[in-house]
């Protein structure tokens, strides 16, 4: 026999309490309502209640505190001044509505129960129907009194036993609880696993390997515990029963579906198996008492021929329970089967609705790229043209400049020209040498103006020529001077 405790977050209490529809919840016939007053509640507090009674007066204190320095950390409000106008009777309430939300979802749940189905088969026979419920009540309710004293930091809100799923189980009690963890930084009274263990002695250590959580250190601790205690158990109301020690696995959690539908299936290939045996003997049987039906009547041959039909009868009447029991294990597998399906298809419907948001995800992400595209286009076009403006406007200040160089020049060569004239002619010379001199100066001076001019002349033009450059490439983004930046557009299902 074996002494089992399953740990994991998944509870109901409207199943633990019977508060819930007989069809809709009792469709494969595995709770036998007439066994429901054996039931037990040792314990049966609504959550919300739980948590204003474990953790008001810590949250009224936090919010004290946070209040002046903190107020970002206000559990329940969203500013010091929400705080300050907020009754004072209604603080407390709003910080417990708040931490609820938050920490709702942190329930866990064990099941404790003593041996399998056949194991308590086997007890009902060995000693009664009324004398084995009696043992488990005593077992259970002491579980219960032994998890209160040695997991003080786990604070259990329900606790109810469990003896009307014995068609296919065993007596068994639910305990749910919330790890609670006292702490000297920030909520006094807190809800935490891993400081709840800390109290109670499982902390992570640095000889510990990594999956060595405090977690599993306690769910090894406490599962020894639990078999050395069933054992004391056992011995000391003289059951005979030896308590077999639990080995890890390292097989992966089965859905109660899976386990169901995996047991029936069992079941069914035992049961055609034994309708094989039977009929080979049943076979047999009709061949004998044939055989004797032939034979002469003496007391051994008489003797021989009764057992013979009483055997074949038993036979057919343990054929006749055997085909009862197929029948019934083939309409389990089919309600297992259709819940099967039911759980799959809303898989599937969950799956489908996560691939339809992420795909929505998807186009409004593909949108904002676009849309930042055209944003990072608009930033660089008014760019370009604020350049391509500072550009032009230099190059027209360049351009004024050798207009007035040109003319200054023009001028200069004016003036040099007449002075020169005047100083040549103002020395005695023959006529005709005075001309000549004229002229030479005159062509010298001509030659030097021409050449300056032409050097100006396509400089300038130069300069005109990526003036125009630039006012046409500035002409190009014209457009953008009327045009307001691109926007975002909202995002749609997120």
């Amino acid at each position: 026999m074996k002494c089992s405790m399953h740990a994991g977050k998944a509870y109901s209490v409207k199943h633990n309490e019977r508060d819930f529809d007989k069809e809709k919840w009792n469709n494969d016939g595995h709770i036998d309502y007439s066994r429901s007053e054996l039931n037990q509640t040792y314990l049966s507090q609504p959550l919300y209640e739980f948590f204003d009674e474990q953790f008001g007066d810590a949250l009224v204190e936090y919010n004290d505190r946070s209040r002046e320095k903190h107020p970002e950390r206000l559990i329940g409000f969203s500013s010091a001044q929400d705080y300050d106008k907020c009754p004072l009777e209604e603080r407390r309430q709003r910080a417990v509505k708040a931490y609820y939300r938050e920490q709702k979802n942190k329930v866990q749940e064990v099941i404790i129960q003593l041996g399998n189905h056949e194991d308590y088969i086997s007890l009902v026979e060995k000693v009664g129907q009324e004398r084995a419920d009696q043992i488990h009540t005593d077992y259970l309710k002491e579980a219960f009194e032994r998890w209160k004293k040695e997991n003080s930091s786990l604070v259990p809100f329900c606790a109810v036993s469990h003896f009307d799923e014995t068609r296919d189980g065993t007596p068994h009690i639910h305990i749910d609880f919330i790890p609670i963890a006292e702490s000297n930084r920030g909520l006094s009274r807190k809800v935490s696993m891993d400081g709840a263990l800390n109290q109670i002695g499982f902390k992570r250590k640095k000889q510990h390997k990594y999956a060595e959580t405090p977690y599993k250190q306690w769910l090894c601790a406490y599962r020894a515990s639990q078999e050395q205690a069933a054992q004391q158990f056992v011995d000391r109301n003289e059951l005979g029963l030896t308590i077999e020690r639990s080995e890890p696995t390292k097989s992966r959690h089965e859905q109660p579906q899976d386990y169901k539908l995996r047991q029936a299936e069992q079941k069914r290939k035992d049961v055609e198996k034994k309708t094989e045996e039977l009929q080979e003997r049943e076979t047999h049987l009709q061949q004998q008492a044939l055989e004797y039906e032939f034979e002469p009547k003496g007391k051994f041959e008489r003797e021989s021929h009764y057992n013979a039909r009483r055997e074949l009868h038993e036979v057919k009447v343990g054929l006749k329970h055997v085909e009862e029991t197929q029948a019934l294990r083939e309409r389990l597998i089919a309600s297992e089967r259709k819940k099967f399906e039911k759980y799959k298809n809303q898989e599937e419907q969950k799956l489908s609705e996560k691939a339809e948001q992420l795909f929505l995800i998807e186009e409004n992400l593909d949108e904002e790229i676009e849309t930042r595209a055209e944003i990072i286009a608009w930033k660089i076009a008014k760019e370009k043209q604020k350049e391509s403006e500072e550009e032009a406007e230099k190059l027209l200040a360049n351009n004024e400049y050798l207009d007035k160089r040109v003319k200054t020049l023009e001028t200069e060569l004016s003036l040099e020209r007449s002075e020169r004239y005047e100083y040549i002619t103002s020395k005695p010379t023959s006529e005709s040498l005075l001309n000549n001199r004229i002229d030479d100066k005159w062509h010298l001076y001509k030659d030097k103006l021409r050449g300056d001019y032409v050097i100006f002349s396509s400089f300038r033009g130069d300069l005109l020529g990526s003036i125009e450059a630039r006012l046409d490439n500035a002409d190009d983004f014209q457009n953008y001077d009327n045009i307001d930046p691109p926007q975002l557009h909202r995002s749609r299902g997120r």
